[in-house]
């Protein structure tokens, strides 16, 4: 039996809401107002990757999907705490000097660093598949990030060797003013950059994250239901007191960025969790973190929602 099938019309009085399932899981009742299956690693291996590498190249909180992911399909659990730090490194002396913050410059360069590469579905694939991250916080142009370590351009090299793609960028959206602010449609032209860029280098298989912004009323209980929200914030309701009010520029840019892969990539999956992240303040390490190691957490039922859509992307495209 095709345990998708379950995905149909239950619970519909709360679709747009968070619900806690029996298992302690937690699910967002989006417009299919269905829980969804728990993660299938084997499956997932088999059909939603095909037994083929993934790269995922984002900041902070894809390195938590990253790490989650990779916990959920490494089969023979293999890696030891050390390995799954990440050492960066400098490839060029010449671009060791930090980056001044009082000058607000954004040089332009190309950063080599290491990454965390490691075998996954061992025990579903006779081939050699790879989970990679690389980190990148805004993925491409001006290197207006804070240290050279969270602006890894090689990501590009190493992706023709991951059929799977999947990047994200917005979180550090206010690392610099100019960026902030969309000084001379900065948002835009980067976005077109780097979309025409993927548009020519690996069209296919890529899944894009929208970044989610920051909750002030954060709390590590998990779950804590009397902080669920019956509804998504509205973008005039993002608090805007903190981070010179960067949580605002990220639902902005947001837009910016849906709106222009549509244009040069309209096939491609966005994992669009904004709005549901935005009614969840529990489970929060800070401001942005998520806790990985309650099943409760959202970030759990991202990784559900990443099976899921993917499923349902290779159907359609099948069909």
């Amino acid at each position: 039996m095709n345990r998708w099938a379950a995905i149909d019309s239950i619970n519909c009085e709360q679709q747009g809401r968070w619900v806690l399932n029996e298992d302690q899981s937690t699910d967002f009742m989006d417009s299919t107002c269905s829980a969804l299956p728990k993660f299938d690693a084997s499956e997932f291996c088999k059909e939603e990757l095909h037994c083929s590498s993934m790269l995922m190249v984002g900041d902070s909180t894809m390195h938590q999907k990253f790490a989650l992911l990779l916990s959920m399909t490494d089969t023979q659990k293999s890696r030891n705490k050390k390995s799954h730090k990440h050492k960066f490194f400098y490839e060029d002396p010449t671009h060791e000097v930090e980056i001044n913050r009082q000058i607000m410059d954004a040089p332009d360069y190309h950063q080599n660093c290491s990454f965390s590469s490691h075998p996954i579905c061992q025990a579903s694939c006779s081939e050699k598949v790879q989970l990679t991250y690389i980190r990148h916080d805004h993925l491409n142009g001006l290197k207006y990030g804070h240290d050279k370590t969270s602006q890894c351009d090689n990501w590009k090299d190493h992706m023709k060797d991951h059929p799977h793609l999947m990047l994200g960028t917005g979180t550090h959206v206010g690392d610099h003013p100019d960026l902030m602010n969309n000084v001379g449609n900065i948002w835009e032209s980067r976005a077109q950059d780097l979309f025409e860029f993927l548009q020519e280098k690996h069209p296919k298989g890529i899944v894009w994250t929208p970044a989610y912004y920051g909750l002030s009323a954060w709390n590590k209980a998990c779950p804590q239901k009397e902080l669920w929200k019956e509804r998504p914030v509205r973008q005039d309701e993002i608090d805007t007191s903190k981070f010179d009010g960067s949580w605002l520029a990220i639902s902005k840019m947001n837009t910016v960025y849906k709106d222009m892969i549509k244009k040069f990539l309209p096939d491609v999956l966005i994992l669009d969790h904004e709005e549901a992240m935005s009614m969840r303040s529990d489970c929060r390490k800070d401001f942005i973190h998520q806790t990985t190691t309650s099943k409760a957490s959202p970030i759990h039922w991202q990784i559900r929602n990443l099976q899921y859509l993917m499923h349902s992307k290779q159907n359609s495209t099948r069909a």
